[in-house]
């Protein structure tokens, strides 16, 4: 296990959503394996998630207020900033990992985003404290490559229930390599948290098959 880098040593990578440019701090190599580094390099997750705020407008038009859960370096709740941020617009981006956290707040910074987005400390389960977050209820939860392991899934659900407007709430998450697993226990749970799969309209039977094993599953409240 190679040492993770000094700060000064991240990349610099300069992310282009649409006509919108972000400059995101991470590390550039996948071989930071460890809960102390996975979160620090921007994924083919968040880059498919990325992707699909920009492509999908219409999904997004209600949200006054957005939660991405296990952000890592911040890309997705920054693009999402960056593409329907107004002042009425909450963007909360959460992690569990100091270094993330940290690494998120150097990206908000950087971005210019210090009154907009705010980087909140979060550990997924039962009983969540929401005191911390800047609403007790987000239209809109964000995740991608979040359910890895089956194991996570109860936590990372529970999560969204806590964190959804009771009627109105929607979970968008997505995946492109590994979890595939915990992708179908995502969505066979998902009801017994009042979320009902919108999109696709039939949950993909293997996505294992598909050239990128990309997935988006959009859910709403039941």
């Amino acid at each position: 296990m190679a040492a993770l880098p000094l700060e000064e040593e991240w990349a610099v990578e300069t992310v282009c959503a649409g006509e919108c440019t972000l400059r995101i701090h991470h590390i550039p190599e996948q071989q930071y394996w460890d809960l102390n580094g996975m979160g620090l390099h921007i994924w083919p997750a968040a880059r498919l998630l990325c992707d699909y705020l920009l492509t999908h407008p219409a999904s997004f038009s209600g949200c006054r207020s957005v939660c991405e859960l296990g952000s890592g370096t911040g890309i997705v709740g920054l693009v999402y900033a960056k593409l329907y941020g107004t002042e009425e617009v909450t963007v909360a981006i959460t992690d569990n990992s100091p270094r993330a956290l940290k690494l998120m707040e150097q990206n908000v910074a950087f971005n210019q985003f210090e009154t907009t987005v705010h980087v909140r400390y979060l550990r997924w389960g039962e009983g969540i404290d929401v005191a911390q977050l800047p609403c007790a209820k987000f239209d809109c939860v964000l995740a991608s490559d979040c359910t890895f392991s089956v194991d996570l899934v109860p936590h990372f659900l529970a999560t969204v229930d806590t964190l959804l407007a009771e009627r109105s709430g929607q979970l968008v998450m997505c995946a492109v390599m590994g979890g595939v697993g915990a992708f179908e226990e995502t969505i066979n749970q998902a009801p017994r948290y009042g979320l009902r799969l919108v999109e696709p309209k039939q949950p993909p039977l293997d996505p294992t098959t598909t050239s990128k094993r990309s997935i988006v599953l959009r859910f709403e409240r039941a």
